[in-house]
């Protein structure tokens, strides 16, 4: 069925306008086509959700993509769960395994974990040396220092963890947890005794 062509790619072709030289995914049983912005627009009421729902003969809401119109909040469901594995807050706030990211508000783009049981996240690199995972703290996006003015790396295969502050590196921890400062350490005049 074509609205707005006679000449349908899929089961369903709604079309305004040529996009350009492309065919519709043969994946596909509908097609919404403009030579400009495309968009599909759900509309329902304000207390209520819009949602797009995926399904299989064993669950047929196996997974939800939805938006809250009370809250303003937009979220994933994976697994026919009721929980809301992915979800953005009013605020931009994003959470993964959690529903309310608005932590401290010097911190709160980002929150990871429910609050309960083992809670982390893992970076997955190559096992080379030379093959780092990495943390970056930037200030700008000059191309320059702005992008890396702190780092904390660990490097595969070498076993070394690194901590930069100013874009220059301070600390370095080998295989064998020896440390290495970049720096004068400073040692408090008097140190308590701990242990026998």
């Amino acid at each position: 069925v074509g609205i707005g062509t006679d000449d349908p790619d899929t089961n369903l072709h709604v079309y305004k306008a040529s996009a350009g030289s492309v065919a519709a995914s043969s994946d596909a049983q509908l097609v919404v086509e403009n030579d400009g912005v495309t968009a599909i627009n759900l509309l329902s009421p304000a207390t209520s959700h819009g949602q797009i729902i995926f399904g299989s003969p064993d669950d047929n809401d196996a997974g939800q993509f939805g938006y809250d119109h009370d809250s303003n909040a937009m979220y994933i469901k994976t697994n026919g769960s009721s929980d809301k594995s992915f979800f953005v807050s009013n605020s931009g706030s994003v959470g993964i395994g959690n529903t309310n990211p608005d932590f401290n508000a010097n911190a709160t783009n980002l929150v990871v974990g429910s609050g309960a049981g083992n809670q982390g996240i893992t970076i997955f690199t190559g096992q080379n040396a030379g093959d780092y995972g990495s943390i970056y703290f930037a200030d700008g996006r000059a191309d320059g220092a702005e992008e890396y003015r702190g780092m904390i790396t660990y490097e595969q295969n070498n076993e070394i963890m690194r901590f930069h502050t100013n874009t220059v590196e301070a600390l370095e921890l080998g295989l064998n947890q020896n440390a290495t400062f970049a720096g004068t350490v400073y040692i408090p005049s008097k140190l308590e005794h701990v242990g026998d």
